[in-house]
């Protein structure tokens, strides 16, 4: 999963080091022009990294029996899971119930429930996507979350469980970093901390 390390950093640059924004303010100020690909450039030796890791995990699981093949699991069946698996690991992150160390795959996935996965992820992308500059920790985290489980969500199939809690651990980082940042952006905007505060102050200088 940390073969995703080079995308994460880009979205770092986005928010909060905000080098991208850095770069358009300054490529449209200066004559020389500054553009996206500096980014990039940068980071070409954590991708070269991010590539050998990729083939050298692959051979080696397909050298164990551990990739399934798409006779045994279709590429249609591994489509349909892949919204579904996105939408159950959000779930589990805010109601984690029915737990169970392996989640096998089931023999067939209903239409309406791919078609209600699909849904929740395009509202919450659309979402994030439009409250990008007033609050653009919400992007970046959703950003995080999808694209760190890109590489365990099933396209490439390992074993035969559907998903797995550990893979997690990573992409819940993202989900955690827009839900803190957006409940201090509600706080302030609200003055809950004031509010809350106000009772015990009357109550200490009534005392005094």
């Amino acid at each position: 999963m940390l073969v995703t390390l080079p995308f994460v950093m880009l979205l770092l640059d986005f928010w909060p080091l905000k080098r991208i924004a850095e770069c358009e303010v300054r490529g449209a100020e200066s004559s020389r022009p500054v553009t996206f690909n500096r980014l990039l450039i940068e980071k070409i030796p954590f991708f070269l990294l991010m590539a050998i890791s990729c083939v050298v995990t692959f051979l080696a699981q397909r050298g164990g029996d551990a990739v399934v093949s798409l006779e045994k699991v279709s590429l249609h069946y591994r489509l349909e899971n892949t919204p579904v698996a996105f939408a159950r690991y959000l779930l589990k992150m805010f109601w984690p119930e029915n737990l169970a160390v392996i989640y096998p795959m089931p023999d067939k996935i209903p239409a309406i429930v791919v078609t209600a996965s699909v849904a929740i992820l395009i509202f919450i992308s659309a979402a994030a996507w439009l409250l990008r500059r007033r609050s653009p920790y919400l992007i970046v985290g959703w950003l995080w979350f999808l694209g760190t489980l890109v590489p365990v969500i099933g396209l490439v199939q390992v074993g035969g469980a559907a998903l797995a809690d550990r893979y997690t651990y990573i992409p819940s980082i993202g989900i955690f970093i827009a839900v803190t940042f957006g409940a201090c952006e509600l706080a302030g905007r609200f003055q809950f901390h004031k509010i809350s505060s106000t009772p015990l102050q009357s109550r200490f200088s009534a005392r005094a």
